[in-house]
């Protein structure tokens, strides 16, 4: 009698070939998880670096045109200021509450769409007499801005550009004619707590409401931990806290705001109490020492 060739595995064959399947399988396991640790760290990191300098654009695009006199409130956990939307020439003077303005062509307008109604309009009335000099004027806003056409503006009778009307309570002053002006908002960026964690968020005073925070960078480190940090500086370097009843004579003399921020970094499945910080030095413009109206 002929056996045939015997196929399969034997039950002794198996016993011994799946704990070393299992070793070979834990083996890789670990090394895949050591290999994806730092990838996730530098992820991690990456993001984290991400936030910081969208945070950090984000702040220098609002402070950047504004004077020491512009700030409002200035402490480790609330900046507040008159933030700049931006600047239009006026074309022409509509009736004695009207303004019609337009951006230069080779300019973003995009921000005029977004004036509202409770925006300040900042202007330097020309002078009557040549000797004289000119005179600074701040007018709210009546209503939201509106196109008005599209033509030239002004003695530019070669280049046509969207004008728009501004409308105020009381006299817009037939002496803006042929100057510029420049549109302007109060802005916040609180430190705050949402879901047990710390965020940097901003917020614009739109007809004279606060809208809702949004935020900007997070999560960050706790007040304690210096998560949010501010101080407003003299050109002696001097810090000084500044609140709604801080003398314009020491705004003035602000030269720039130091703010820095921690944000924490996850790593693994727990948040790391490492953080990664930025600092932000934005210089101030030079303050005129005399006393807006």
């Amino acid at each position: 009698m002929s056996t045939g060739t015997r196929r399969g595995t034997s039950l002794v064959e198996l016993l011994v070939a799946l704990p070393l399947a299992v070793l070979a399988a834990t083996a890789a396991a670990l090394l895949l998880l050591r290999i994806a640790r730092p990838a996730r760290a530098q992820s991690a990191a990456l993001t984290v670096s991400r936030e910081l300098r969208h945070a950090r654009l984000l702040l220098a695009a609002d402070l950047e045109p504004i004077s020491g006199r512009d700030l409002h409130i200035v402490s480790d956990s609330l900046l507040e200021f008159t933030g700049q939307l931006g600047v239009a020439a006026v074309c022409s003077v509509a009736n004695a509450y009207s303004l019609e303005v337009a951006v230069p062509p080779q300019s973003a307008g995009q921000w005029l769409g977004a004036a509202r109604a409770g925006d300040r309009v900042r202007g330097w009335l020309m002078p009557v007499y040549p000797a004289m000099p000119p005179e600074r004027v701040v007018r709210v806003l009546a209503a939201d801005p509106v196109v008005s056409g599209l033509r030239t503006c002004g003695a530019d009778t070669v280049n046509r550009a969207t004008i728009w009307r501004f409308t105020f309570h009381d006299s817009a002053f037939h002496r803006l004619y042929g100057t510029t002006v420049s549109v302007h908002r109060d802005v916040r960026f609180r430190h705050y707590s949402s879901g047990g964690l710390w965020w940097m968020g901003r917020q614009s005073r739109i007809g004279g409401q606060w809208d809702g925070l949004q935020p900007v960078a997070g999560p960050l480190v706790t007040p304690a931990q210096r998560g949010l940090e501010i101080e407003a500086r003299d050109a002696q370097g001097r810090s000084d806290v500044i609140n709604l009843t801080t003398p314009d004579s020491v705004r003035a003399r602000m030269v720039g705001l130091t703010i820095g921020m921690r944000m924490r970094r996850r790593v693994r499945e727990t948040w790391a109490p490492a953080a990664d910080s930025v600092e932000i030095i934005v210089p101030l413009r030079a303050s005129n020492q005399r006393r807006a109206p």
